[in-house]
Formats: structure tokens, C-alpha cells, sequence
């Protein structure tokens, strides 16, 4: 009888762990399809367009330009990346260059430029579309890897799936997939550094280290938290008399770490000396309300929802609570030895790094507010919500032996509002040019602009890439628009996503009218009506701020929203006459 009921409990065992595998490579191939289609409709930021730039136009890797970076991300390393760079020149291959190269012209890490290197199109559009794919399939690989990584621990699957997978619920995390930008892979390094501490008994989590610090800066700290907190950890445990003994054991120690992980200790030198941009971590002021906008559902407008300060006082109790348990080493789930030690040797990493992170807010190495610039503390926070959340389970489970059947209803409510959510935002991200269509008079004019110039005022260089004398908006246009300065006299189209350098400008305007700018030398007319869509959403959650003045509407320069300002225009010399 014993034997039939051990047989039976073992056979639903392995059914629901079929289910639950059914259930995670569903919702993983839904998430890649729904992914994909949402971004043949996303709109773009130069940032995006920049990498297809870089990674494809030559000339931008000349020898001035790449020094020119280099200088600005400190002279401390100066000569070995000029070295590096030297040699990058002469390298055959170019999935290799672009994993030099982009590194060098910009803050992203160099696995980025290695993998968006290994397929360039030629045409903006295609590859965004690869890219972006690319974006989607390392975010799932590594929620899948944080997600056993939680359930390794003795986390509840229910619990390990919602606060990995649930990531993707996120307005800014979501978002910032669509981007082809260094945040998103700063949040794989996150999740592939805690996933590597958890799993530090395992000799896989060396790689997983290396891996990590080439895929993210921030991951410098996670590894530098992880080493100096197992080192104490491992001298702690023993007391000497003698001083001489105690700096032999002492550095005795310190070698044997750096021998048990010379490829990572290896990997992060060669990070710091090659890749790291020193001058790039602070980008805007301290932002209180940076405590808030991450855990947002939904744009935010100009001011915080009941919504999201709710869900961000939960997620920070938790937080704050689990930490607390920690301290008073009160976190007693039922799990082996092994596993305990790693949850407890994880949660301290943790904390040690977030400790790190404060510290370099406050010395102003690193950003907090409004932008994408610490969306990759992300992973950290959610480890310990999980973990908050398994202390409240197992209480309520105590008290309720029917709290199961409650938990399975929660997971269902809870992940049904974070898929229909996500698609809702997703859709307020649409590109007004790729969904409706461009008038016709622009078109036209566009048809007949034969020099192939255009006129930027803002980041929007991936209006370079796109035909304005198409009916919608593709991005592939194969000879790009060579872009002009404002003043520079011609006939062409004006196009923005934001307007501040026009001083005048009115929902109104309309052909035969004049712009104001800060130009004076020159006449700007509208010689067609233009065309607007103003709809002030981001890639941040919160970025939008009808008083500013300096950024156009916006609270900072680092995200632009999809609004669309189209402007056929003739520039002339201010003491001719506008031709007919």
C-alpha cells in the first residue's frame, strides 16, 4: 500500500512538472511571437539607428573618432585601449571589430557589439528587426535561468514565476527590449550575476561570471561584492595569534580566490582596462521619484499613479522586510544544507552590492531618477521580493492549509494583468508613421526633393532611414538621407520628435507660415502644411513635462517619445524672397 501511494505521488510529480514545462515554453514562445510582431509597429530612438550606424558606416571608425571616445572615458587607460584599437584596425573579421568598436564609440558592453555585429543587412529596418528579436530571446533566456535560479532555493514556482518572468510586466523593462541600447544588457548582467551567485557551488558559475562581465559594467560591482564578501567570509572563520600568520594566511587566502576564479578575476581586469567608460556613470541628478517609475505598469505622464506608488511601497516592503529576516537570520524555508547556504550566501551578496551601488549614487558615479540608467538594479530587488514573498507564503500556509488552491487563483490574476498590461503599453508605443499614413502633399514633396538631405533637431537620426515618400513608414531605406543643420539653405523636410528649437510653434501652423528659431541669418517657411502626432509616450515610464523649456516638454534629454513633427520647408537667406 505504501509502495502504490509512493508510485502515485511520484506519477503526479512528474505530471505537473510536464505541465509546468508546457506552461513555461507556452508562455516563452507567445511572449517571442507577440515580441515580434510589436516590433514591426515600436517606434525608434537614435540610439538605435546609432548602432546600425556604427556597426556599418566605416568612415565612423576612423582613427580620429574612436580616439576621440577614448580620451573622454579617461586617460588612466588610455594607451592600452589605443593599442587594442590599433590592432582592432587590421582584424579581418567583422563581428570582431564590432565588438571592439562599439565599445570604444559608446557605453555598451562588448558582447552587444559582438552579437548585433554578427548580421548587418543593408537596411535599417531589417536590422532592427533582427536585433530586437535578439533583445527579446537573451531577456527570456535569462528570466528562465533567474526563475530556477528562485525555485533552486526552495522559492515557490508560483512566487519564482512572477518575479521573473513577471519582469517583463514592467512599462520600463518592457520597453527598453524594443531598444537597441546598453540598459537592456545591463539587466541580462544582473540576472546572469545573481543567477551565478546562487549557483556558486556549481563550476558552471565561473563562466557565468565571465559572461556577465562582458555583457554589463554594472556587473563589475555584483562580481567585486560576490568575492570580497566570500573572502571575509572564509577568514572570518578562523583566528590566528600570530601577526606574521596572519598576513601569510590572509594573503594565502586572497590567492587562492583569485586561482579558484582566474578566468573571471582575468575577465574583469581586461573589462576595466579596454572597455569600461569611467566618465559615463552620472547622466542626471539625483531624482527621488526614480524610487517609484520603475515599477510602473503604464505611462506615467506628468505625475505618479495610485497604481504605481502602490505596487512600488509593496515591492520596497518587501524589500526592506526580507532584509530584515536576513539580519535577524530568520529565513528558514525547507530545503537541504547546501541550498540554504547558497540562499544566505546570495541574499548577503546582494545586499553588500546594493550597499556598493548606494555609495556610488551618492559619490555621483552612477545615475538614479527617471531615466533607463538604473533599471539594472531591477533583478536585484525582485531576488529579494521573491524571497519576502516565500516568508509570507509559508506563514499563511501554516495558518490556511487551503492557501494553495488561493495561490494558483493569485498567480493566474496576477499574470494575466501583467500580459494585458504589457500589450496595452506596448500599443501606446506605436510609431504614428508605421501605423497611419504620411499625407500625401509630404509625400510628394519628399518624391521631389532630389538632393536627398534632411534637417534634424533633436536625436533623430533614424529618420535618416526611412523613405518619407512612402505611404508608411519601413526604415529601410537603402541610400540614407544625408542630414543638414537647420539654417542650411534648400528645400527639404524638417523631422522631430520633439519641437524645441521651434519657438513658435502652434498645432496650427500651416503652409506659407514662418518659423521661429534661433537662426536669424535665415527664413524657414512651411511650403506645405505639416504634419503632428503628439502623443508624449516613452521608452520611460515618466519623462514628459509640459513646462520644460530645455529638453521640449521633457524632464531630460535621454528618452524621446513618439510624437512626430513634420515640416516641409524652404530655408532661405533672410534678405531674399521665398520662392513660389
Amino acid at each position: 500500500m505504501q509502495f502504490n501511494q509512493l508510485f502515485i505521488l511520484k506519477k503526479l510529480t512528474n505530471i505537473l512538472d510536464s505541465k509546468e514545462k508546457i506552461i513555461i515554453f507556452t508562455f516563452i514562445f507567445l511572449t517571442l511571437i507577440n515580441h515580434s510582431i510589436v516590433s514591426l509597429f515600436h517606434f525608434h530612438e537614435c540610439d538605435s539607428s546609432d548602432v546600425y550606424k556604427y556597426l556599418t558606416d566605416s568612415s565612423i571608425f576612423s582613427r580620429g573618432h574612436w580616439i576621440g571616445h577614448i580620451w573622454k572615458t579617461g586617460s588612466i587607460f588610455t594607451p592600452f585601449r589605443y593599442l587594442l584599437a590599433l590592432v582592432a584596425e587590421i582584424i579581418p573579421f567583422e563581428f570582431v571589430k564590432s565588438l571592439l568598436f562599439l565599445s570604444f564609440k559608446m557605453t555598451y558592453p562588448p558582447l552587444s557589439g559582438f552579437v548585433y555585429g554578427l548580421y548587418l543587412p543593408d537596411s535599417f529596418g531589417d536590422f532592427y528587426e533582427y536585433a530586437s528579436f535578439i533583445n527579446i530571446f537573451f531577456f527570456i533566456l535569462l528570466m528562465f535561468l533567474f526563475y530556477q535560479s528562485l525555485k533552486f532555493l526552495g522559492i515557490s514556482k508560483y512566487i519564482s514565476f512572477i518575479c521573473s518572468f513577471g519582469l517583463l510586466g514592467l512599462y520600463s523593462i518592457n520597453s527598453y527590449t524594443y531598444h537597441l541600447g546598453s540598459s537592456i544588457w545591463f539587466i541580462y548582467g544582473s540576472l546572469l550575476s545573481i543567477s551565478s551567485t546562487i549557483f556558486f557551488h556549481n563550476k558552471a558559475s565561473k563562466y557565468g561570471f565571465c559572461l556577465s562581465l562582458i555583457t554589463s559594467y554594472p556587473s563589475l560591482v555584483h562580481f567585486f561584492s560576490h568575492n570580497l564578501y566570500f573572502y571575509f567570509k572564509r577568514i572570518s572563520k578562523i583566528k590566528l595569534i600570530s601577526i606574521n600568520s596572519r598576513r601569510k594566511f590572509l594573503l594565502d587566502k586572497l590567492i587562492a580566490l583569485i586561482k579558484f576564479n582566474k578566468l573571471g578575476f582575468l575577465t574583469f581586469f581586461l573589462v576595466i582596462i579596454f572597455f569600461l567608460p569611467f566618465n559615463s556613470g552620472q547622466r542626471i541628478p539625483f531624482d527621488y521619484r526614480g524610487f517609484f517609475t520603475p515599477f510602473a505598469f503604464l505611462p506615467q505622464y506628468s505625475k505618479i499613479s495610485i497604481l504605481t506608488l502602490s505596487n512600488s511601497f509593496i515591492i520596497l516592503f518587501l524589500c526592506i522586510f526580507t532584509v530584515y529576516k536576513r539580519l535577524k537570520d530568520n529565513i528558514k524555508f525547507s530545503i537541504s544544507y547546501k541550498k540554504s547556504q547558497s540562499l544566505k550566501f546570495a541574499l548577503d551578496v546582494t545586499i553588500i552590492n546594493l550597499i556598493f551601488i548606494v555609495l556610488l549614487i551618492c559619490f555621483g558615479q552612477l545615475s538614479f531618477g527617471l531615466t533607463r540608467h538604473s533599471l539594472f538594479i531591477q533583478p536585484y530587488i525582485f531576488f529579494l521580493v521573491a524571497v519576502g514573498l516565500q516568508i509570507i507564503y509559508l506563514d499563511l500556509e501554516k495558518k490556511f492549509s487551503r492557501f494553495f488552491l488561493f495561490k494558483k487563483l493569485l498567480t493566474i490574476i496576477c499574470i494575466t494583468f501583467l500580459v494585458v498590461v504589457s500589450c496595452y503599453s506596448s500599443y501606446l508605443r506605436f510609431d504614428p508613421l508605421k501605423i497611419n499614413e504620411i499625407p500625401i502633399k509630404i509625400r510628394e514633396f519628399a518624391a521631389k526633393n532630389q538632393t536627398n538631405t534632411i534637417s534634424l533637431v533633436d536625436c533623430d537620426t533614424h529618420y535618416l532611414y526611412n523613405d518619407f515618400s512612402e505611404i508608411r513608414a519601413t526604415y529601410n531605406k537603402k541610400d540614407p538621407y544625408t542630414y543638414v543643420p537647420l539654417d542650411f539653405i534648400g528645400k527639404r523636410l524638417l523631422v522631430s520628435q520633439s519641437i524645441k528649437e521651434i519657438e513658435n510653434f502652434s498645432l496650427n501652423l500651416k503652409k506659407g507660415d514662418e518659423l521661429i528659431t534661433k537662426y536669424k541669418n535665415v527664413r524657414i517657411t512651411l511650403i506645405e502644411d505639416p504634419y503632428f502626432q503628439e502623443n508624449n509616450v516613452f521608452f520611460d515610464s515618466m519623462n514628459y513635462n509640459k513646462k520644460s523649456i530645455l529638453y521640449g516638454k521633457r524632464d531630460n534629454p535621454y528618452s524621446r517619445s513618439n510624437s512626430i513633427y513634420i515640416f516641409p520647408i524652404e530655408v532661405i537667406s533672410s534678405n531674399q524672397k521665398i520662392s513660389s
